[in-house]
């Protein structure tokens, strides 16, 4: 499933990195207890370690082949980016 984010500088504009960010390897969080609003998405095939740039949109794009990870649990995904710093986000798959 396509990840999708931009980064932006203190005044809202784009601003790409100098580097790449890099995918870190998603982490098991817990159980859905509760509904959760789903999106289907098709699967795309997986990428490398590293985001793409779609300058277009202005925004990176990793596709996070998730077709082996186990249904009902809330995962941990993110990037390192070119700063060293890292941004998650926590995800449920149904």
């Amino acid at each position: 499933m396509p990840v999708k984010f931009r980064l932006k500088d203190h005044s809202g504009n784009i601003a790409p990195a100098a580097v790449m960010p890099r995918w870190i390897a998603p982490q098991k969080g817990g159980l859905i207890l509760s509904e959760i609003e789903a999106t289907q998405i098709a699967e795309l095939p997986a990428s490398e370690n590293n985001f793409r740039y779609d300058a277009d949109a202005g925004q990176y794009i990793y596709n996070w082949s998730a077709k082996n990870l186990p249904a009902g649990y809330f995962w941990t995904i993110g990037a390192v980016l070119d700063d060293g710093t890292t941004r998650t986000i926590d995800v449920g798959l149904k």
